[in-house]
């Protein structure tokens, strides 16, 4: 779905189909979704950091994310969900009712109506989530847990 291109490449794709735009970036990358007229672009900082994929079959979206941006794309192309990022995103997980988008210093939850339902800070860093008994739950590096109502 993702394939490598070059700046003057990414400069070629109409400013609408431009998903995921950051400023000084260095690499540089085409989405082509199955349903969409043309491919999308993305754009990001980090030479070391490839975009986070998660698919909701359910709903028929593709949640897309690097650096500090997060976008829900419709796989005929309609952008159903962006957001710039406090910080670094880590992880998309997909769950029946929602996505969780998690980063380096804050978690976010989005319906599947492309509502945001909770954006909280994190103490630490976190190195998972998971949901049970109506909680999210975010496993922090430090060994500890920090749990928040769906």
């Amino acid at each position: 779905m993702i394939t490598a291109i070059t700046e003057a490449e990414f400069n070629g794709i109409d400013p609408a189909n431009r998903v995921i735009v950051h400023d000084y970036p260095r690499r540089f990358a085409r989405l082509q979704l199955p349903h969409a007229a043309s491919p999308l672009g993305m754009c990001w900082r980090s030479d070391m950091i490839e975009p986070t994929l998660a698919q909701d079959k359910k709903s028929s979206v593709l949640w897309v994310g690097v650096d500090q941006r997060l976008v829900c794309v419709a796989l005929d192309g309609g952008i159903r969900f962006s957001m710039a990022l406090a910080s670094s995103l880590l992880q998309i997980k997909i769950y029946a009712e929602f996505a969780v988008a998690l980063c380096e210093s804050q978690i976010l939850v989005i319906n599947q109506d492309s509502s945001l339902r909770r954006m909280d800070d994190l103490p630490d860093i976190p190195d998972g989530v998971d949901v049970q008994d109506g909680k999210i739950i975010i496993m922090l590096l430090d060994g500890g847990s920090r749990s928040f109502p769906i």
